[in-house]
């Protein structure tokens, strides 16, 4: 009988797992598809980025790609295919650092989270009910402004239930904020006429 003895706990001198570079990576999370709608691709996704991007998954190059792949995907699926894929979504979404993300504490409809997915921000809006671990990003003024237009326009053509929530989720955009910066903020773009009443 052939025996080769090792010793198990004694360094591996061969490079025997892949390594991926960052550009490389970045790529390949460009050319991924069918997020929330194909719960297996998610799974290994979610697995290829703990094995073989976690080195990388920091960076601000890696964050911002991530952020446009699940912001792009999120937009172009409802609340049943959120719904439906909600675990693996949830993991997924965790990969984002907590840095990148605010979370929406209102249900909003489908069309009001569409518009705010199409805004290019470099911070991910994560919707009730996918949201892993708390978010903790603070929003610049223009991402805010973008932000507001749009909750802005869709409390104007709302009915009183439907503006109560909106109303719901702009205080929580406007939550990460002190309250110098906040009151800062109102005054300048106080054209935004729903702000008046936002504590």
């Amino acid at each position: 009988m052939d025996v080769l003895p090792c010793d198990g706990k004694a360094p591996v001198l061969a490079n025997c797992r892949l390594q991926w570079h960052e550009e490389e990576l970045d790529a390949l999370l460009g050319e991924a598809t069918g997020l929330f709608q194909d719960g297996p691709s998610m799974d290994y996704l979610e697995a290829f980025l703990c094995d073989q991007a976690s080195p990388f998954l920091g960076s601000q190059r890696l964050q911002a790609r991530l952020i446009g792949l699940l912001r792009s995907a999120l937009k172009s699926t409802d609340r049943s295919g959120r719904k439906g894929f909600a675990k693996q979504g949830k993991r997924l979404i965790d990969r984002v650092q907590p840095g990148w993300r605010l979370d929406l504490t209102a249900d909003l409809p489908d069309r009001t989270l569409r518009e705010l997915w199409a805004l290019d921000a470099p911070i991910l809006l994560v919707p009730n009910g996918l949201v892993p671990s708390p978010g903790k990003a603070i929003p610049d003024d223009p991402i805010l402004r973008d932000w507001l237009r749009v909750l802005d326009q869709a409390v104007t053509a709302a009915d009183a239930d439907a503006a109560e929530i909106l109303l719901s989720a702009i205080q929580g955009i406007l939550k990460p904020l002190d309250t110098e910066r906040r009151g800062r903020f109102l005054r300048v773009h106080n054209s935004l006429r729903i702000y008046s009443g936002v504590p």
